[in-house]
């Protein structure tokens, strides 16, 4: 029977896709009575960031109980992308314990560069991954040289996340800055999951970064309207030259394809069909994301301003 206290805990991948002729559900079932009938424990979110998540579920109500659990995932066509689960479990969580879940910036992403002289704030994310409510943590983070402290009055239920940013922002020099930052909580035993590291880099000026969005599409490509349409509405809302749009066509039976380019782009690591949109060869994106993923790298480190001069 199901242990008081016991929690399902999954890692899962699912974009719960809405198209023009469907809709994806992701869905876990439980059963009391060996599975002659079904109730709905969970409706699995869809994903928000293009990467696996994880999910956890009470189970204290079926404390003493024999249940089944039943992954289900439907879909009103063939056409969405399915649903992927791994590391399944059912476990007891520890009384007290914290994870320090995200830094920001984090860690050899653009926006840790910042102008030399200027301040930049080290914030983040915490899970309580324990059954009792975090009510006080405490978050440092050093240079190697100085340490910086900030205690942190919340109120985290198991499993809920909170966001914090240290109150004594960095004042970043020209150069490189390796920071580790770590959380601290009265009764947590496991340290692992406690510390993550991040670099700030001061930088002698900031160029203008333009955020440069390829789309995989052909002329052979029934849903590749989809794509032409987001990135004609990018154009019409950002008409200054700080998105640069670029169709990359595929198929050798296409004739707007370019061989080379079509090559190099069809080969980056999870490029797996068409429509796809690639914003600045660091993450792919199906085109209904093209304005999330455009603001999100907006802000993105350019490590050079171009100056072009007709000759």
């Amino acid at each position: 029977g199901i242990t008081s206290g016991a929690w399902l805990s999954f890692d899962y991948y699912f974009l719960g896709a809405t198209t023009s002729v469907g809709v994806e559900e992701f869905n876990i079932n439980v059963s009391t009575n060996g599975g002659a009938s079904w109730t709905q424990l969970a409706s699995v979110p869809a994903i928000t960031t293009n990467a696996w998540a994880t999910a956890h579920y009470d189970l204290s109500s079926y404390a003493g109980q024999n249940i089944n659990l039943a992954i289900v995932y439907n879909s009103t066509d063939s056409w969405e992308y399915g649903a992927a689960i791994d590391n399944i479990a059912i476990a007891v969580p520890p009384t007290s314990s914290i994870q320090y879940t995200t830094i920001v910036p984090a860690a050899g992403s653009p926006a840790s560069y910042v102008l030399a002289g200027s301040t930049k704030s080290i914030s983040g994310v915490v899970t309580n991954l324990g059954l009792n409510p975090i009510t006080t943590y405490t978050v440092k983070y050093t240079d190697g040289t100085t340490t910086w402290s900030d205690t942190k009055t919340v109120n985290v239920t198991s499993f809920a996340t909170s966001s914090f940013t240290i109150s004594t922002p960095y004042t970043v020099t020209l150069g490189s800055h390796p920071i580790k930052s770590w959380v601290q909580l009265t009764g947590d035993a496991n340290h692992t999951d406690d510390t993550l590291n991040t670099i700030l880099v001061g930088a002698s000026f900031l160029p203008t970064h333009q955020v440069v969005i390829e789309e995989g599409t052909g002329t052979w490509c029934g849903w590749c309207p989809r794509g032409a349409v987001f990135m004609d509405s990018m154009q019409i809302m950002h008409p200054t030259n700080d998105v640069s749009l670029i169709a990359v066509h595929d198929a050798t039976s296409d004739p707007m394809r370019v061989a080379i380019y079509d090559a190099g782009l069809t080969a980056l690591p999870n490029f797996t069909g068409f429509p796809t949109i690639v914003v600045d060869r660091k993450e792919l994106f199906d085109p209904s994301q093209i304005f999330t993923a455009y603001a999100a790298h907006l802000p993105d480190f350019a490590f050079a301003d171009l100056t072009l001069t007709p000759v």
